[in-house]
């Protein structure tokens, strides 16, 4: 069988996981509260008053969306103006233009080759292994990018 693990509330999600809910129940409250008195006071309209009342809310409801399209067209407003878009000159250019090449210090190359005889050294004694071993577990690939620094310096050579 596969559970799911349970995730770890921090504090934080916590309280605004109970402001949330207590919004959720003020709504629904107020809500309840609403539709109850909606209903009551209803309650004892006749047909022809409910078909009033949808006459008089379709007729203003209509009128506004008529009064809208023709303000619309006949007002004197300014209205979005289209322009054309302008591209930058530096659009397809990649930044890199005015960047100069990577170059490599002269003691670089002793440095890369200092750390990896006091790694090698290590090596040899039984303090030095647990060391080695502890460097080697927190930075795994420290040595393959030390040795790959120095390949790339002797190409540049």
């Amino acid at each position: 069988m596969v559970r799911k693990k349970k995730q770890q509330q921090t504090p934080g999600t916590v309280t605004n996981d109970k402001v949330a809910g207590r919004m959720v129940r003020a709504m629904r409250w107020i809500q309840e509260k609403w539709v109850h008195l909606m209903q009551h006071s209803t309650k004892s309209f006749t047909r022809k008053q409910w078909m009033t009342g949808l006459y008089i809310f379709c007729l203003i409801t209509g009128g506004c969306s008529i009064y809208l399209v023709i303000d619309s067209f006949s007002s004197n407003k300014t209205s979005i103006k289209i322009h054309s878009i302008r591209r930058p000159k530096y659009v397809t250019r990649t930044g890199e233009e005015g960047m100069p090449a990577p170059t490599a210090t002269d003691s670089l190359p002793f440095r890369l080759k200092k750390f990896l005889f006091y790694m090698d050294s290590l090596q040899q004694s039984k303090n030095g292994k647990r060391i080695y071993d502890s460097i080697q577990g927190v930075r795994p690939g420290l040595l393959d990018s030390v040795r790959k620094l120095q390949g790339m310096y002797d190409l540049q050579k």
